[in-house]
Order: structure tokens, then sequence, then C-alpha cells
């Protein structure tokens, strides 16, 4: 990864502060975003924009990620998280399913939801302790078993008018969907408030790899019925 920031795809320039130059008095150490001080924002976001660049391809080749949460424990695990290694930061400032408050619609609702992803300005971060994110991320994802590119986006959009009423108790606020349509692969990412601005990412690529087995096949039997896996016996 190159050191110095590049300006989003869409977003709002950074600042020509280099990543590496804002870790090097503490070499050796993994440091929070909160060390970072005003530069926090943007080096987050150079990270985010390479994440969601690499897991594009990694998508394209892997039907088999079918459900939401498996895709954002890809995304974390294998993308942001070696950005974060790759520059210094303290990995353990990523956090999936974390509760944050919201502002609720009716008495009866609960004041909280978990958000799919978040990221503190420190390590070991809570709401119990007052802390208040770097930036927040919710995720929508479409498989090849889905046929309505239709619902995918009202789906989205429901999370982007959630970040628009709750965009005040985090930093940063996204909104990503994956989709797999139509034997292609997409990754698009609004930035909250979106207002006119172009998506924070967006970019296709064809999808590779035998679909049909994932979608001819009921959920319900891949849980219960027995198999073995090919890569696990290529490791045996």
């Amino acid at each position: 990864m190159p050191d110095t920031l590049i300006a989003p795809l869409g977003g709002v320039s950074t600042s020509p502060q280099t990543v590496s130059q804002e870790v090097a008095s503490h070499p050796g150490v993994p440091v929070s975003f909160r060390d970072l001080g005003p530069n926090a924002e943007s080096i987050f976001r150079e990270l985010f924009h390479n994440a969601l660049s690499t897991l594009l391809p990694d998508l394209a080749d892997a039907p088999w990620f079918v459900r939401e949460r498996e895709i954002v424990n890809l995304f974390v695990f294998r993308h942001l998280l070696p950005e974060f290694q790759n520059q210094g930061l303290r990995i353990d400032q990523i956090g999936i399913e974390f509760p944050l408050p919201k502002i609720p619609e009716s008495p009866k609702e609960r004041p909280g939801s978990a958000a799919d992803i978040l990221v503190w300005p420190h390590e070991r971060a809570t709401l119990w302790h007052r802390c208040r994110p770097l930036a927040r991320i919710e995720w929508k994802n479409m498989s090849c078993r889905n046929t309505s590119l239709t619902a995918a986006k009202r789906l989205q959009q429901e999370d982007l008018v959630f970040l628009q009423t709750n965009q005040y108790f985090a930093d940063l606020n996204y909104s990503v969907l994956t989709t797999r349509h139509d034997q292609v692969v997409r990754v698009e990412c609004i930035e909250i408030p979106e207002a006119s601005r172009p998506p924070f990412f967006k970019d296709e690529v064809p999808a590779i790899g035998d679909e049909s087995w994932i979608r001819g096949t009921a959920y319900r039997t891949i849980l219960s019925t027995p198999g073995r896996c090919i890569h696990c016996e290529s490791n045996l």
C-alpha cells in the first residue's frame, strides 16, 4: 500500500499527511486512532476504501459467501484488519455486532441496536464507558440465491434513512451493499450524509465460479446434510 493518502472514489480529499508519518512516533507499537489527532478520519477513510477495493475480487470467485454475516466477517478479518496491521494501527478498535444508541421511533421501541461493524477511536471501548465510535458501518448483501436488485436497494435505503437519523452517534457513518446478480459482483458504499456526493466506493467485476449449486440447494439441506469440503480435504 502506498504511503500517500488517496481521495476516496467520489469522496472528500484527504490530508496530504501520510499514515507512515502519523505512526512513526510510535515505532513497533500499534497506535489508536485517538493518537492520530485531526487526521484520524482521513486515515480511516483511506484504509476503509482500500479494504473495499480488495474485497470485491475476493467475493467474485466465492459464491458460497451467501449471508450478510458471512460477508461482514470476511471483510473484517481478511481485508479491514490487515489494513490496520499494515499501518501499525490497533486491531482491537474493530467491533462486530456492537450495541449503539439510536433514536426510538416509538415509546415501545428499544433505544439501541447492534451496528454491523464499529471502529472505535481507541482500544477496550464500549458504550458503558461513554465512548463514541469513529465509524459505524451498516451492511446489506444480496447473494446469487436472490433475484431482485430492487429489493436489495430497498434494504439499503432503509439503512440510509436509519443512519441519516442516527448519524450523531458516530463520527463517520457508512452503508454498504454487496450484490451478486446476473454474473456480476458489485460493491457500493455510501457515506452519510450523502447529500449530492457520489458514492464513497462503487465498483463491479464479473462473477467467477459455479453458482448453480448455491442457487439450487435449500439452506435447510446445507445445514442438515454432512459433506466434505474439497479445500478441507486438500489440507489433510
